[in-house]
């Protein structure tokens, strides 16, 4: 997957996974150099799905910009990334979420949610994000905005990731997302908070460029 760079900022990557069991993100790389760590992770082993949200901080500028994520196993990644200005650059996150429904399956209409979460700053960027292994169709949580999704129900592991900016603080916020279609069944889900830089109304926040290309990587062995 690849995207220009045009001024330092943040990089969102969601990822999606379905692997053997334990096998996890061994490594998220970029060419421009930057540095990846996990904010949020969901792993139903017994149902070999992953969901994971990974962060650069104070990303460098590049032309075109090349993001790889790496499994340590066998398995089948897609992922999405979305780059954004506005963010706190020291201890940014503000709250967190994760859950799953694993163990049988949700018949062709379930919903997705993190559960719920409270925040204690005003200025915030919300991201949610969760994964489903044949999912058909999927809605966009109220008040938020689709970064990207992929539900053909097909080889792929099928998901969705969603942000919304918010000038108050949140008490028990807990998006969720109807999908109906296939008989998927095992979803997990995780959503996270990130404080703004700027405490005012209007934050100055600027999507340089969002990953609309999904990139999807077999690695099956």
């Amino acid at each position: 997957m690849s995207s220009p760079l045009t001024t330092p900022s943040t990089i969102l990557v969601f990822i999606w996974v379905f692997a053997n069991p334990n096998q996890s993100i061994s490594n998220v790389t970029d060419t421009a150099g930057n540095g990846y760590a996990p904010d949020g992770t969901n792993q139903s082993v017994s149902t070999h799905q992953n969901c994971y949200i990974y962060r650069a901080q104070n990303a460098g500028t590049q032309a075109n910009n090349q993001i790889t994520v790496t499994l340590s196993g066998s398995g089948y990644i897609t992922f999405c990334a979305i780059e954004v200005t506005g963010l706190q650059t020291s201890s940014p996150l503000d709250g967190a979420g994760s859950t799953n429904k694993s163990g049988a399956s949700q018949g062709a209409n379930f919903t997705a949610t993190p559960g719920t979460f409270s925040t204690t700053n005003a200025n915030d960027l919300i991201v949610f994000t969760f994964d489903d292994g044949n999912m058909a169709t999927t809605n966009t949580p109220t008040g938020y905005t689709l970064v990207a999704k992929e539900d053909s129900g097909g080889a792929m592991e099928d998901g969705a990731a969603f942000y919304k900016i918010v000038s108050t603080t949140l008490t028990n916020e807990n998006p969720s997302s109807s999908c109906t279609g296939n008989a998927g069944g095992q979803w997990d889900a995780v959503a996270l908070a990130y404080k703004g830089a700027v405490a005012t109304e209007h934050m100055p926040w600027f999507q340089s460029s969002i990953y609309e290309e999904f990139f999807e990587e077999t690695i099956f062995q």
